[in-house]
């Protein structure tokens, strides 16, 4: 029997925040150790736990000028945060504005906030983040550091996407000193 010696990867995921706020949201994130989606006026998200296909029939009746693939694409992408991402899951924000991407580590539950955090800008449903889940932010990678083949998986115009195994590792390795003194501590 052939053995595979590669350890387990934690899962990672890559979110980013608006590309139409230039980068208020993702200081948001930063400042506020959160990584946070839309989709404020569905208000809380937790009832949509493990039932997308609720999730999709209320979003029709909410929005019943979006097509299906709209409809679809956004369901994915709250079902994901909601329920794949888990906690001490690694999260990569890629900035907009700044040659950087962050490390972080999913220390919560999804969480919604009534009153959310404020940050500047005005997207679609206003200037606050209310679809959260906590972070501690543990590096700030300068992103000429990421391997040019791989680069291109920090690009992905989706709001929340899982990263691929050799992604994954390139991250972890050029993070090992910080993933390490995380898990001792």
């Amino acid at each position: 029997m052939v053995s595979n010696n590669k350890p387990k990867l934690k899962q990672m995921w890559i979110i980013r925040g608006s590309i139409g706020e230039k980068g208020l949201q993702e200081n948001a994130f930063l400042n506020e150790g959160v990584v946070a989606i839309g989709w404020n006026r569905y208000g809380d998200l937790s009832r949509f736990k493990g039932n997308k296909l609720a999730l999709k029939e209320y979003m029709r009746a909410i929005n019943p000028e979006y097509d299906e693939r709209t409809i679809g694409q956004d369901a994915g992408t709250i079902s994901r945060f909601i329920d794949s991402v888990g906690i001490g899951d690694f999260v990569v924000l890629p900035q907009h504005e700044e040659p950087f991407v962050h490390l972080g580590r999913i220390t919560s539950e999804y969480m919604f906030l009534t009153d959310g955090i404020d940050y500047e800008g005005n997207l679609d449903e206003g200037t606050t983040l209310k679809n959260i889940r906590k972070v501690k932010w543990i590096k700030k990678i300068p992103r000429d550091r990421i391997e040019p083949s791989l680069y291109k998986y920090l690009n992905v115009k989706h709001t929340l996407y899982s990263v691929n195994e050799d992604l994954n590792r390139h991250i972890q390795k050029l993070s090992h000193a910080e993933i390490k003194q995380l898990i001792e501590n």
